[in-house]
């Protein structure tokens, strides 16, 4: 961690910062499972929204925390919203934690006989975003972290936290092995996806989509993929702002469609309903006024 912590205060960043997080994710699942302890995705995904608020409220990095206003949201679900030249890029988040084979177990999770993959591709196919898995990830394999350290240039640890692409996954991964004659999921590992098909989480923070490498083609070949605009975040009806900033400059939209989602669906049908929306701009909105680049 002490390189983690050097680094962030030698050079403090969002991509840093997120890399700090990432190594320490990594440590508590592996000190909580040498204790046989657990931590669930819901925990670190709240420790990850709470440490952003703190950020966000002191101003150090370009970010915005809102919470949805639908009591049922799910706590395992975020959305984030990263700024590029072009536009806010939305990116969907099913949060999922490894286990102790190294694999992703709960993958293949139904929701009201649905497959959740389904709902969360489907939430991101309507806004016009990309689906991902934020994984929480630990390996305590020394003969393959070896390996994976020799292909990477960053520490191991920064895997602590990563994002997959949805899309790959269900591909990839989605009825590919065969159990009592029926065909089910094939349990992807921490070494399946790592690193060619999920990158660190800290990678987000370069807001550089060039960078994302597991999500690149999907940008260039998916036309129906939206550049947002920050007026149309900030407006949602749908989301709070946890630390409210000056109403000066609020646009009213009409037929958003970041706006009417809930609406839209009813409510006894499964979807994907994230609870928090976590912003990632290249300049902090001052006093709400927009900055133009």
């Amino acid at each position: 961690m002490e390189e983690f912590v050097n680094k962030l205060v030698n050079g403090p960043s969002l991509s840093n910062w997120l890399e700090y997080f990432s190594g320490m994710t990594w440590n508590r699942i592996g000190i909580l499972s040498k204790i046989k302890s657990r931590v669930s995705e819901t925990t670190i995904t709240e420790n990850l929204v709470f440490e952003f608020h703190l950020i966000s409220g002191s101003g150090i990095f370009p970010i915005e925390i809102y919470m949805a206003k639908d009591e049922k949201a799910n706590g395992n679900d975020i959305e984030i919203f990263i700024e590029t030249y072009a536009g806010y890029i939305l990116m969907p988040c099913q949060a999922k934690i490894i286990k102790g084979n190294y694999k992703y177990s709960s993958i293949p999770h139904k929701v009201k006989g649905r497959e959740q993959i389904d709902l969360l591709l489907e939430y991101a196919k309507r806004k016009k975003g990309i689906a991902a898995y934020l994984l929480y990830n630990y390996s305590d394999h020394f003969f393959r972290n070896d390996k994976l350290q020799n292909e990477i240039s960053f520490p191991v640890e920064s895997f602590g936290c990563s994002i997959a692409n949805a899309s790959f996954l269900k591909e990839t991964y989605y009825d590919k092995r065969t159990r009592n004659n029926k065909p089910t999921w094939k349990i992807p590992s921490f070494y399946d996806l790592h690193p060619v098909c999920a990158m660190p989480l800290h990678y987000l923070g370069y807001l550089d989509s060039s960078k994302w490498f597991p999500f690149d083609q999907s940008l260039n070949k998916d036309k129906s993929i939206k550049f947002y605009t920050g007026e149309e975040i900030e407006n949602d009806s749908n989301w709070k702002e946890l630390i409210q900033r000056g109403a000066i400059g609020r646009i009213k939209l009409e037929n958003s469609e970041i706006t009417s989602e809930i609406q839209q669906t009813p409510s006894s049908l499964p979807v994907f309903n994230p609870k928090f929306r976590i912003v990632f701009s290249i300049k902090r909105k001052e006093r709400g006024l927009y900055l133009v680049y």
